[in-house]
Order: C-alpha cells, then sequence, then structure tokens
C-alpha cells in the first residue's frame, strides 16, 4: 500500500508541476520578438566590420575593425541560441505554415553559418586555452590524441586561411547579410503582416506569396 501511495504522491506533483513547466515554456516562447533583436544587430555589425575591413588600409583603423568584428560576432554567437529555440518553441504553438516553414529555414542556416564562422575565429584559440587547462590537471594527453585523430592541425591551418582570406571574409560577411536580412523581413510578415514595408513585401514576392 506504501509504495502505492508514494506513487500517487509523486504522480501529483508531476501534475502540479506540468502546468507551470507548460507556462516556462509558454513565456520563452513569446520572449522570441525580444532574443531575435540582439543576434540581429551584431550581424549586422558583424557583416560591416568585416566588409569594411576588406577595403580599408589604414592599420590602425583595420586593427580597430577587426577587434569590433570579434566582439560582433561573440554576442551574435551567445545571443543567437535563447532566439532560435524560442522561435521554434514558438513555432510550435503557432502552427506550420510556409511562411514560418521558410523562416525557419533560414534560421537554420544563419545558426549553422554563425556557427562555423565562430570556429573559424575562434575555435583554435578555444582548444588551445582548453589544452592549457587541462595540462593542470594532468589531462593533456587526451587533447593530444584527438588532435592526431582529427588532424586539428590541418583543420586549424585551414581557419587560418579563411581568416586571412580577403575573398572568404568578404563571402561570410555578405552572406551574413543577406541571411539575417531575409530572415528579419519574413519574421517582419508574420508578426506584422506580408505588406509591413516595401522590403518585407519584396521578400514575400519573391517567394512567390
Amino acid at each position: 500500500m506504501k509504495p502505492f501511495c508514494k506513487r500517487l504522491k509523486n504522480a501529483q506533483k508531476v501534475y502540479k508541476i506540468a502546468p507551470m513547466i507548460e507556462n516556462v515554456v509558454h513565456n520563452f516562447a513569446s520572449l522570441h520578438p525580444f532574443f531575435v533583436h540582439f543576434p540581429i544587430a551584431f550581424l549586422f555589425a558583424y557583416s560591416f566590420f568585416a566588409f569594411a575591413r576588406v577595403l580599408i588600409t589604414n592599420p590602425e583603423i583595420k586593427n580597430a575593425f577587426w577587434e569590433a568584428e570579434r566582439v560582433s560576432l561573440i554576442v551574435a554567437f551567445l545571443s543567437i541560441f535563447p532566439a532560435f529555440f524560442a522561435g521554434d518553441t514558438l513555432a510550435e504553438r503557432l502552427g506550420e505554415t510556409r511562411a514560418i516553414e521558410l523562416h525557419e529555414s533560414f534560421a537554420s542556416a544563419l545558426v549553422f553559418f554563425v556557427f562555423l564562422i565562430f570556429a573559424i575565429y575562434f575555435a583554435e584559440s578555444i582548444w588551445r586555452f582548453a589544452k592549457s587547462r587541462a595540462k593542470d590537471f594532468g589531462a593533456e594527453n587526451v587533447f593530444l590524441f584527438f588532435e592526431r585523430v582529427l588532424k586539428l592541425h590541418v583543420i586549424f591551418k585551414a581557419f587560418a586561411k579563411a581568416r586571412a582570406c580577403t575573398f572568404a571574409i568578404s563571402f561570410f560577411a555578405i552572406l551574413i547579410f543577406v541571411l539575417v536580412s531575409f530572415l528579419g523581413a519574413l519574421g517582419a510578415g508574420i508578426a506584422h503582416g506580408q505588406k509591413a514595408d516595401f522590403f518585407v513585401e519584396f521578400v514575400y514576392t519573391l517567394f512567390g506569396f
């Protein structure tokens, strides 16, 4: 009898907690319009600084833009995930429409490329920092093993070339700018209607809405 009563009490607890969890998820999804402005702003900033850095010849300004570019990318990388998951939760609540599906596709592509660019810029630094910390705990051999197995020296060399390549920098800057612009227009159309402004209307017309 006691085990049954215990299970019953546990079930009652879960029954009480479930609405609370549902409420948290609901509120989290509702914050998508708030979250999304941070990655949009900082990705636009990243695109501007990256593209401008290619055109500028003054070394001091170039270095300043390089630092601004890196900071913008870090903030965008950190803020894009809550925006993405809140949007995904909100999409489930609103139901799948063609506009929402297209918006999700652009969001997934954007997250992928932001993750890739972040890796190109910072993966080697993060790895070397983690490796130096692991050395303090006698776990450096684990990092050395993965370096050999995954050929990380080859990957990091390719990343370094990409960071120094004018074409790669320009390509990523333009790509991110286009993805964010289209993603924002699709989101604005979902929230405010397909004729919210001329660019939103243009994007929706372009995709045959």
